[in-house]
């Protein structure tokens, strides 16, 4: 019967897409950015080595300059969901557990005073999900509204 079909269908479908996901990298099985930008990505992170160094540490994509961090652009901003996409980068190359009390201060001010009109969220990775754990940066979003308007 046709419905039958259907199920047939849907699980196979389901089952393909599963066994694909579980090949995947963790950053690719819950996509926030779109398939251009996130292949762009995979592309170049599977580059990095050692020897290529830290990509924050060398960004060219300063938009503003605090006296701990550093407010950049996203090179692989998440587009999927986000009209604005860009980052908040520690200036000193640690990981989150190593941040200084001053560093945090400073961090919240600019979350709450400096950026708080431009972005309307900040996303902060569990440590096993970040590509470049040793350096700690968070990024900042802006919603995309379904309506096309702006904020």
């Amino acid at each position: 019967c046709r419905l039958c079909c259907f199920f047939d269908i849907f699980w196979f479908h389901r089952c393909c897409i599963l066994a694909h996901m579980q090949e995947q990298p963790h950053w690719r099985k819950i996509l926030l950015r779109t398939e251009a930008t996130a292949l762009k990505y995979e592309n170049d992170i599977s580059k990095l080595s050692e020897d290529t160094g830290c990509p924050l540490c060398k960004s060219e994509e300063e938009i503003q300059q605090f006296e701990y961090w550093i407010q950049m652009k996203n090179k692989y901003p998440y587009d999927r969901y986000f009209s604005k996409s860009d980052m908040l980068v520690l200036k000193r190359h640690v990981p989150e557990k190593d941040i200084t009390d001053t560093e945090r201060a400073e961090f919240l001010h600019i979350k709450n005073e400096v950026l708080a009109e431009q972005y309307d969220s900040v996303l902060n990775h569990f440590t096993s999900q970040k590509s470049i754990p040793d350096h700690h940066h968070v990024h900042i979003v802006q919603y995309r509204r379904i309506d096309g308007l702006s904020r």
